[in-house]
């Protein structure tokens, strides 16, 4: 036997098992801290960055990092190229984590909703948010160097992209130990026209991110994807729907673009959106100041007049039903049929004159049906195919590479606008199922819970807008149920979701909930037919543009039975979104000429008076019907809301916000409900708001006081 042994000796065994223990115990330490701060950071509160800042100063930081080689500077020669390595944030915190740690830990201070914000979400206009964002970063370069090290998977990322058919949508937050893909489907690919509901409160982040799946479709048809035409059909009153083309101009919303890797706006990202937008020619179409080239003074918005004979027979005798009988109803059905069979073109006045040679309507009825065509006449924008501005629907759903945008905020009423949105919604219907051929669509409907109201807000309408919007609510249903054969896609948002009819809310196959009760939450799950509700409700925050998505997505793990992806941080548009609560601007249509060179605000110079061979003649006997005291009360609601026009615009000439105005004046007499922001923002978006009333009175001697 050899006199010299290399084998080491029982001492040294034991020390290098011991080393190896402890560097078993370092990457553990370091493997569960990261882990256990990532999900703390995606709570997002207050409490959480308080955790996080304390772990990775008393455990983390001293475990990575040492004085003498393995400082921050060391790492960033190996890791600075890494989208999420912060030099000055892990440096700082390395340096002197005390002022952050003692940031976060007053304790006697409550955490207001400001203070939740973090990088997340985007901006950090607070102390408090900065302090958040270096903790943030300082967790993000752990992990950095950690895999770096190989002390945690290279392959496992905390956010993997949530992508769409042609873009990204978001990031999908995940654990370590989550085994998704890399990217995950934000979107079914297998699940035919998607039907996407958003939901969530004011500011919680459901309309940029319903915009963003809106620009995805949009983004498909100018790429090499599927064509589809993209239209957007409510715009009552605020301009949030004509701003398409428009660069994202909101300086939190490009920041966390940016935060995502994207370009801030579609300027930089090689996309240049076309956008028309559509207005009625109303009788009051004139009164409204429109964006204008500043150069040729051409309207940037285009009129349009829809044909009698379009606006269909259900459409029609649902606008007329509520005054008559169900026998009266048939009656005047018929003479509808009577009236398209016999003129191709038919105007009104045709259809009043069939109404009137009726002998099984009482006089009685037959006057009460034509006062019905006689206030739709007054609406100034229902005439035939012969009008210049005769609505061309081929044209518009053709024309893919343009986005088509509605505004019914020239309507001079509630009823004209909803008659505007009815039959928006009835040409698709129809052109769905007789124009296969035509390209696919993607339909925008904001604030769904204005059109197709749950039956106890439809209550307090008036009765001939009751009648149409139960006519829309139908239409809607239809359209959901049948939205695969009319080659349908559908992005729609709502603050309330028990504020929509039932029967529309549970049509949608994939809802992207923005919080919310454990009632709602529960509610989305079932209405998709879903369970596991509770894992959406515990990972997903009350930070701003954080969501979950339940149906509709990709296979997560290769779980066909998982419900869904949560949480997910939602990408804002490319294109400028609206915010009404932004003190710069009290419209989209301001936010429009503010934000591009070229446009300006103008009268259009557009003639609203309705051709004279269009005009309805036919009369029966004297009046138009109307009992004296229907007829006084009328004119006593007319002077009341002429009354408040002036008061309105007296106020915003004084420098209040239309939100101002709008919890200052009495209820619209006509609905006995609050008057509409899109209303009092129609009121006043001539005023140049704080410069004093001058300007009123100059318009009162221009005659500027009619009521609206």
């Amino acid at each position: 036997m050899s006199s010299y042994d290399d084998s080491p000796s029982f001492e040294q065994h034991n020390r290098e098992r011991q080393r190896s223990e402890l560097e078993s115990e370092r990457r553990t330490a370091i493997r569960e801290g990261i882990r256990k701060c990532s999900r703390a950071l995606e709570r997002g509160q207050r409490r959480h960055y308080f955790y996080t800042a304390r772990k990775l100063a008393g455990e983390i930081y001293p475990l990575l990092f040492d004085a003498d080689e393995r400082t921050p500077d060391y790492f960033d020669a190996h890791v600075g190229h890494r989208d999420d390595w912060n030099f000055e944030a892990v440096n700082e915190f390395y340096t002197n984590p005390t002022p952050y740690i003692r940031a976060l830990s007053e304790a006697d201070r409550r955490p207001r909703p400001s203070e939740t914000v973090s990088l997340h979400t985007g901006g950090y206009d607070t102390p408090e948010a900065a302090v958040q964002q270096t903790v943030a970063g300082a967790l993000a370069g752990a992990n950095a160097v950690a895999e770096y090290e190989d002390l945690v998977p290279r392959n496992l990322k905390r956010r993997t992209d949530a992508v769409g058919f042609a873009c990204k949508l978001g990031e999908h937050l995940k654990r370590p130990e989550m085994n998704f893909g890399d990217p995950v489907n934000a979107v079914s690919l297998s699940s035919g026209k998607l039907k996407s509901f958003y939901l969530g409160g004011t500011g919680g982040g459901k309309s940029t991110a319903a915009s963003r799946q809106f620009e995805d479709y949009y983004r498909e048809t100018m790429g090499d994807g599927r064509t589809i035409k993209c239209l957007d059909f409510i715009g009552m009153g605020e301009g949030e729907n004509v701003l398409y083309d428009v660069p994202q101009s909101q300086p939190n919303l490009t920041h966390v673009r940016e935060q995502m890797g994207l370009a801030p706006t579609f300027e930089e990202d090689d996309l240049d959106p076309k956008l028309d937008i559509y207005a009625p020619l109303s009788a009051t179409a004139d009164e409204m100041k429109l964006p204008h080239d500043s150069e040729s003074g051409e309207c940037r918005v285009i009129p349009f007049t829809i044909p009698a004979s379009e606006l269909s027979e259900s459409l029609l005798s649902s606008i007329i039903a509520e005054r008559v009988s169900p026998d009266e109803e048939r009656t005047i059905r018929s003479a509808y049929r009577a009236v398209d069979e016999r003129i191709p073109d038919w105007c009104l006045d045709d259809l009043a004159e069939e109404i009137r040679r009726r002998d099984e309507l009482s006089d009685k009825h037959k006057k009460g049906a034509i006062r019905v065509l006689k206030l739709l006449q007054s609406f100034g924008f229902i005439r035939t195919h012969t009008d210049e501005h005769a609505i061309d629907i081929e044209e518009i759903y053709t024309t893919p590479e343009r986005i088509t945008s509605f505004t019914q905020a020239t309507c001079g009423s509630e009823l004209a606008q909803y008659v505007v949105i009815a039959y928006l919604l009835d040409q698709h219907w129809d052109n769905g199922w007789e124009h296969p051929e035509w390209p696919d669509r993607a339909i925008n409907l904001r604030e769904l819970s204005e059109i197709a109201m749950h039956r106890e807000h439809r209550g307090k309408l008036e009765a001939a807008v009751q009648a149409v919007v139960e006519f829309i609510i139908h239409r809607i249903h239809q359209m959901l149920r049948k939205n695969r054969h009319i080659h349908t896609s559908v992005c729609a948002d709502t603050q309330d979701a028990t504020e929509v009819e039932k029967a529309v809310r549970k049509r949608f196959n994939r809802y992207v909930v923005f919080g919310g009760s454990d009632e709602l939450i529960e509610k989305v799950f079932r209405w998709a037919g879903q369970s596991g509700w509770r894992a959406l409700k515990n990972n997903v925050t009350e930070r701003a543009g954080e969501a979950g998505i339940v149906s509709g997505t990709g296979p997560s793990a290769g779980d066909a039975d998982l419900w869904g992806i949560s949480p997910v941080r939602l990408v804002p548009p490319s294109w400028h979104h609206y915010d009404t609560d932004n003190e710069d601007h009290d419209s989209g249509w301001h936010a429009r000429v503010l934000l591009l060179d070229d446009e300006e605000l103008r009268y259009p110079d557009w003639d609203t008076s309705i051709p004279p061979h269009m005009e309805i003649t036919t009369s029966i006997g004297d009046g138009d019907g109307k009992p004296a005291d229907e007829r006084q009360m009328e004119a006593e609601r007319a002077q009341a809301r002429a009354s408040h026009r002036r008061e309105a615009r007296e106020r915003n000439a004084k420098g209040e916000s239309v939100r101002m105005i709008r919890d200052a004046l009495p209820d619209n007499p006509n609905t006995g409900k609050p008057y509409s922001i899109g209303a009092i923002s129609n009121w006043t978006n001539d005023i140049n708001k704080g410069e004093g009333i001058q300007q009123l009175q100059d318009d009162q001697i221009g005659g500027g006081e009619q009521a609206a």
